[in-house]
């Protein structure tokens, strides 16, 4: 018995070939399904597979192929002793990226992988150079349901730019507050670019701060100045419900780290900008410098400040235009994949950087006080910035255009709404026709007065060319006089120039325990008593809130007039300066009177108060928080004029009866809108026998046009019932909540020959006036729009003293208008009187018309 070995019996079994075996070395390896196996050592464990899975897919498994082999001649990779090692790969990645490698089940059916799974392809892929492999997992994962932070995190590691938009809005929009996990996953400067991209077009809410730190380097801030986000006791940012809730700690220490540290910062338009910081995100800024404080002779604008530092003998010639585009907007609209807004901001940085390092700069910036806002009063509020960025680049404007009285052929324009007229110096592009067209002739205004405009434009116009009567000015308007006296008292105060001491600022924006105290050098005196008039009566109320404007007790340095629609605010103010003008003892510089207070944002009373420190000693603001608001209110809710400061509300005095309408209407609008406290005239001219208020039925439908409403077939209404009003010998006006009604209106009463002049109106720019008789076009149909502002409608709703026609539908004041004010109204009328309440248009003129 001897034994054989193996290698033995192979030989002997090849050596022996049956009838019809191939010559092994005649055979042929198919070139697609011949596949060479190795083996691969993953993270401790071992894969084998087909050698092609890899190489046919990167380069770099192609090159392991041309790897010579070892001194010992022993291959990798082609046993489990000497496998390929693949370092810093996990054997969970590589398995999913088997998964999409390897060939598909007999069933056809592809591997599904989850979105975590899917990672790991692409991380692979990336890794390895598999551009297919890549490209068909980002499109597997793009339509996936995944974890948005998620998303932004491996968009950002892996390139994959088209994800950061979309998850960036998810990330916003839903309700769950960011972790700390996922703060800490996204990034300090990715949370800033989250709170950057929830800029409103409409309220401006984000704003960009550019600024050259100490260091020598160009600093983009993007912060927040999203409605309503303010620091709440969590130590979170909250505000509108959808807005980004997360831990902002570590953002703030960040930012407060770079803005406080000496020897400090520059910016342009620092004042307004530090206090939005404070107010948006709670970070104080100390050692600021406002770099168009070098020259506050100049401070209009940047391309003004950055003229006046570099001067015209250096040999740089500074571009304005350019400069006034890169200023235009500080704004950003969403993260933005061509980075337009990125690089106005870079270029901001980059002018601050540069100036202040420019010649004899750095010692006129050491000469400038540095901002400090951190022992600034919490009520300090920054909303002129964006009141002024929420003006419109581009505004069209409706126009008659004239040739100018000069002879020259000049052409003067005349504004046909005032509330866009053409403003001096502004950039335009004039619309012109003739018999080959219509084209574009560039131009801009010279000086302006009231609506009128004279036009420079770039070309004659000849004979045969007619100008369209609308014309586009390019450009946000520059601030007015006011606006920058209010900026230059902020900033005065902020650089420690102003006082926050200032007796008045401290009472109205921050009185030490909510308490207003004053100066024993103020004057006091005893009560006053009002003398009667003859001829000229006033109710209890009204002398009462006289008493309390003479007034000089300590109680009373600061009072607030409540005055609705018709209670005599005029007469109160006119007696008031007769009786304070009378007596000695009243000099008109102590005193000041502010009408429609109410109206205006209570920034703006900085410069006066700063320069009658001195003197004042009595402050009157009369108005009405149930009409119209401050400008910008409804985009910025957290614009406040006096009437909404809390602390104010136990010095305000009604006037509690109104003349203007009768008292049936005032009855409404006492109860509806001041809580029953507004009494009436009891001997008004139009007694409850007779209907003050009738609703015209047009079943009208709202069309959206020039980004306004019209409606038709109201406007066609509204035109037969001021013909039967101007043929009665009535006087009236009409009121609309939409310009583009108004202007339809307008030109409809044109075409009818009806008297159109300073007759149509839209509710802003009637109020404090009023008529006999007003018609009323509500214009929509769809959804309530204007009429869910309940101080805009109380205003539309009060201008008549006889009678008052509101022209819309039924189907609108129950369906969509149900509920407000007008709906209010129609319901009360019609408990009164029934159908009565509602004329058809064919009822315009007969006898259910009331006219008295």
């Amino acid at each position: 018995m001897y034994s054989v070995k193996y290698s033995e019996v192979v030989s002997v079994v090849s050596a022996v070939r049956r009838p019809g075996t191939p010559d092994p070395d005649r055979l042929q390896r198919d070139g697609t399904y011949y596949l060479p196996c190795k083996i691969f050592l993953v993270d401790n464990r071992l894969f084998q597979i087909p050698f092609a899975y890899l190489s046919n897919e990167s380069e770099i498994f192609r090159g392991m192929a041309d790897v010579p082999l070892p001194s010992d001649g022993t291959a990798e990779g082609m046993s489990d002793d000497h496998p390929i090692r693949l370092e810093g790969v996990s054997k969970e990645d590589f398995r999913q990226l088997l998964r999409v490698l390897c060939p598909p089940k007999a069933s056809g059916r592809e591997e599904v992988l989850s979105f975590k799974q899917w990672i790991s392809v692409l991380k692979l892929a990336d890794l390895w150079c598999m551009d297919a492999v890549r490209a068909h997992a980002i499109e597997k994962m793009s339509d996936m349901d995944a974890d948005p932070v998620e998303k932004v995190v491996v968009a950002r590691q892996y390139k994959v730019h088209d994800w950061l938009v979309p998850a960036f809005n998810a990330i916003i929009s839903r309700s769950q507050t960011l972790s700390e996990v996922d703060v800490e996953r996204l990034g300090v400067s990715t949370i800033l670019r989250l709170v950057a991209i929830r800029l409103h077009p409409k309220d401006q809410s984000i704003i960009a701060l550019s600024v050259f730190d100490a260091q020598n380097k160009c600093l983009v801030v993007e912060f927040s100045t999203q409605l309503g986000l303010r620091s709440n006791t969590t130590g979170q940012l909250g505000g509108r419900p959808s807005s980004p809730n997360f831990d902002a700690s570590k953002v703030r220490a960040m930012i407060q780290e770079i803005l406080c540290q000496p020897p400090g910062f520059y910016a342009f338009d620092l004042g307004p900008l530090a206090l939005a910081l404070y107010r948006e995100l709670g970070i104080r800024v100390a050692d600021g410098i406002d770099i168009q404080s070098v020259f506050p002779e100049s401070r209009k604008t940047p391309a003004d400040a950055i003229s006046a530092i570099i001067g015209s003998d250096a040999g740089i010639r500074v571009d304005v235009d350019r400069v006034v585009s890169v200023f235009e907007d500080l704004t950003y609209y969403q993260v933005d994949p061509k980075f337009t807004s990125r690089t106005a901001l870079v270029q901001r940085a980059w002018i601050s950087q540069f100036l202040a390092g420019f010649e004899s700069a750095p010692e006129e910036f050491q000469a400038i006080r540095r901002i400090d806002t951190t022992t600034q009063s919490d009520n300090w509020a920054a909303d002129s910035v964006r009141l002024q960025y929420m003006k419109p680049l581009e505004t069209e404007h409706s126009v008659t255009v004239t040739v100018g009285s000069d002879g020259a052929g000049s052409l003067d324009a005349r504004s046909s709404i005032y509330k866009n007229k053409l403003r001096r110096n502004q950039n335009l592009d004039l619309t012109v026709q003739n018999e080959h067209g219509t084209f574009i002739i560039p131009g801009n205004t010279g000086g302006v007065v009231g609506r009128r405009a004279p036009l420079n434009i770039s070309r004659e116009l000849g004979s045969s060319n007619q100008v369209v009567g609308k014309i586009l000015s390019k450009g946000r308007d520059i601030l007015t006089n006011a606006d920058e006296k209010k900026a230059a008292a902020v900033l005065r105060m902020l650089q420690g120039e102003g006082d926050f001491g200032n007796i008045w600022v401290t009472n109205i924006w921050d009185p030490p325990n909510g308490t207003m105290s004053w100066p024993k050098s103020f004057t006091h005196s005893p009560p006053i008593t009002v003398p009667e008039v003859p001829n000229r009566p006033l109710n209890s109320s009204q002398i009462f809130a006289i008493a309390k404007m003479l007034s000089l007790e300590s109680d009373n340095h600061i009072i607030l007039i409540r005055g609705p629609p018709g209670s005599g605010k005029t007469s109160v103010i006119s007696r008031f300066v007769e009786i304070a003008t009378a007596s000695p003892q009243y000099i008109p510089i102590h005193t000041l009177i502010v009408d429609e207070a109410s109206q205006i944002e209570v920034g703006n009373f900085l410069p006066v108060l700063f320069t009658a420190v001195k003197t004042l000693q009595k402050l009157c603001f009369i108005g009405d928080d149930k009409q119209l608001p401050p400008h910008g209110q409804e985009e910025i809710q957290d614009l406040k004029s006096v009437f909404e400061i809390d602390h104010l509300h136990n010095h305000i005095y009604l006037l509690d009866t109104q003349y203007r309408m009768p008292p049936q209407m005032g009855d409404f609008i006492s109860s509806a809108v001041y809580d029953g406290d507004l009494k009436s005239n009891p001997n008004h001219v139009i007694t409850d026998r007779t209907l003050a208020c009738q609703f015209i039925h047009v079943p009208g439908v709202e069309i959206f046009k020039g980004n306004s409403f019209i409606n038709t077939t109201e406007a066609l209404a509204v035109m037969k019932l001021a013909a039967f009003l101007e043929g009665s010998q009535k006087s009236y006006r009409i009121i609309t909540p939409y310009d583009s009604q108004r202007n339809y209106i307008e030109e409809l009463m044109k075409e009818k020959e009806l008297d159109w002049h300073d007759k149509c109106f839209n509710v802003d720019s009637f109020q404090g006036n009023e008529d006999n008789f007003i018609i009323i076009s509500i214009v929509r149909s769809d959804k309530p729009g204007f009429l869910t502002n309940l101080r805009r409608t109380n205003v539309m709703l009060t201008r008549f003293k006889r009678g008052m026609f509101i022209v819309t539908s039924k189907k609108f004041i129950t369906g969509p208008g149900a509920g407000t004010l007008v709906a209010q109204l129609a319901d009360y009328y019609e408990k009164r009187v029934g159908d009565a309440a509602w004329l058809g248009t064919e009822e315009i003129g007969g006898e259910k018309m009331v006219l008295q």
